[in-house]
């Protein structure tokens, strides 16, 4: 049972800007499998992940300066988790499609990035915040305590297709 491997588990979210941000659906899985109390360190070990995009690979029209900080961040993850390694915590990065947010609201033509990339997608659709905060939980969670370090797409597969 998934609720039941989560016991006990801590973490900490950030970015939940509102209520349809993808942090909050984060939020919602994790309280939903009984990750509840937020701690500022994590003795016994843990998972931090980040939210990243596809313009951290490959240029991304109307992208900008996010892509190149994208990059950086990937790269942060990477670093991070070899000196946390020891200590248990694992690092992560999820870099998900386009989804609708506040965020995204501010890129020009962004409608149409949306268009482009449930074309293009094997899945043929764009994914959702419930997916992300899905592959998130799975992160934070027992099932993947093999993992670190990596950066993980939840987009449909067009990550592979661009």
């Amino acid at each position: 049972m998934i609720e039941s491997s989560y016991a006990g588990l801590r973490g900490i979210v950030l970015g939940v800007a509102n209520d349809h941000s993808i942090a909050a659906a984060v939020v919602r899985a994790l309280h939903a499998s009984g990750a509840r109390l937020a701690v500022p360190h994590m003795p016994a070990g843990g998972s931090l992940v980040t939210m990243t995009y596809h313009g951290a690979e490959e240029v991304v029209p109307h992208y900008g300066l996010m892509g190149p900080v994208k990059a950086a961040l990937e790269s942060m993850v990477r670093y991070l988790a070899a000196e946390l390694g020891p200590k248990n915590i694992r690092v992560h990065a999820v870099s998900p499609g386009p989804v609708p947010t506040r965020a995204a609201s501010g890129i020009e033509d962004f409608e149409a990035l949306m268009r482009e990339v449930a074309h293009k997608s094997p899945l043929r659709r764009l994914v959702t915040t419930e997916e992300i905060a899905q592959l998130t939980r799975f992160l934070c969670g027992p099932e993947s305590s093999g993992m670190t370090g990596q950066t993980i797409y939840v987009d449909g597969g067009y990550f592979m297709m661009a």
